[in-house]
């Protein structure tokens, strides 16, 4: 869902008023369906916002920048499973219509 927010640009301080609504803000009448998880609110909404802070470290990730010095062994378990979590989240989102 954070990979959908992030590829579709959906912002809370960038929504257009017109959108709000359609988009949830205040909520919807019935759960939304969205890539297979229903919603009842904006997706934004929906999202932690530490989740996003992995986001921007999956952007240096694929730009070859580690967190920490050393190589792939180097790196915190942690770090390394989210950064496969987000690399399929990302292959989901771009081949979903």
């Amino acid at each position: 869902m954070a990979v959908f927010v992030v590829m579709n640009n959906l912002n809370c301080h960038s929504c257009p008023v017109a959108h709000r609504k359609i988009r949830g803000c205040q909520g919807f009448n019935q759960p939304k369906n969205l890539l297979g998880v229903k919603v009842d609110r904006c997706p934004v909404k929906v999202v932690p916002g530490y989740v996003f802070e992995y986001i921007t470290a999956y952007t240096f990730y694929k730009n070859k920048m580690l967190p920490n010095d050393g190589g792939y062994m180097e790196q915190p378990v942690k770090f390394i499973e989210s950064m496969l979590i987000l690399e399929k989240a990302v292959t989901n989102v771009r081949t979903k219509p």
